[in-house]
């Protein structure tokens, strides 16, 4: 339909049952923009920055496309499962992606430090040692004592599953470091004098991202999803002002 049509339509009052129907989706839409825009605010005044950011952006998608999601009937149910699918799991995708990331590059760091190895082999043996350590422990039973220390949060369970997840890391990165250094354009780089940092982050590193590191997502996930049932996640916002009024009293 065009649409200085429609909107002369809704002037006069006078619409076709497609015309009612797109200005029933448009009144939704408003209200459901207004009810996202007071979700952001009421999740910024929690102190909830994220949420409060989800919401916001939800609500200008809604506004721009509009148009779009009025007219397709598979559009609006598609995005309205990912408004419900993002909004149920951001914990979840506020865990995986940013600790992955962290995690990956400190393990990375860690491995190849280890498998070089760049400050010897007391150095090495060391690094791994206490990489053993760590994984000699349950990951979820760690990752609850150290949410425990630390305080309920969301902040303290990705501090707390990136401690459980780096030794995992150093030590694929260690293994695949090992296997990439006997490939001859490390040996090139050595003969000609690369230093040997160099050689670890410009030849080895591009090498060894190597897709299996993806499955340690799912340990991530694991991890994430025991310590809620413990009370150590993420907590209501009602919560927050009283565990820290209840700190501030003598």
């Amino acid at each position: 339909m065009d649409s200085s049509l429609w909107h002369r339509q809704v002037r006069t009052g006078h619409l076709s049952p497609r015309g009612s129907r797109r200005l029933e989706f448009v009144q939704i839409i408003l209200i459901g923009g207004i009810g996202l825009g007071l979700g952001a605010i009421s999740a910024w005044i929690a102190g909830q920055p994220v949420q409060a950011f989800i919401f916001l952006a939800l609500g200008v998608v809604v506004a721009v496309l509009e148009n779009f999601l009025a007219d397709k009937l598979a559009a609006r149910v598609a995005f309205f499962a990912g408004v419900g699918l993002l909004l149920g799991a951001g914990a979840a995708l506020l865990i995986n992606f940013p600790t992955a990331v962290v995690c990956g590059v400190i393990g990375l760091f860690i491995g190849g430090i280890a498998a070089l190895p760049l400050g010897g082999t007391l150095i090495s043996s060391v690094i791994m040692r206490m990489m053993d350590i760590i994984l000699a422990f349950p990951g979820i039973l760690l990752a609850i004592a150290i949410v425990a220390m630390l305080g309920p949060g969301l902040d303290k369970g990705m501090i707390a599953i990136g401690i459980v997840s780096i030794p995992m890391f150093a030590r694929l990165a260690r293994s695949t470091v090992l296997s990439v250094v006997r490939e001859e354009y490390v040996t090139a780089a050595l003969s000609v004098g690369v230093p040997q940092g160099r050689i670890l982050f410009r030849h080895i590193t591009p090498n060894t991202l190597s897709p299996r590191q993806l499955s340690l997502l799912d340990h991530r996930r694991l991890v994430g999803g025991g310590i809620p049932r413990f009370g150590y996640y993420a907590q209501r916002p009602g919560l927050q002002p009283v565990r820290r009024w209840l700190a501030r009293r003598p």
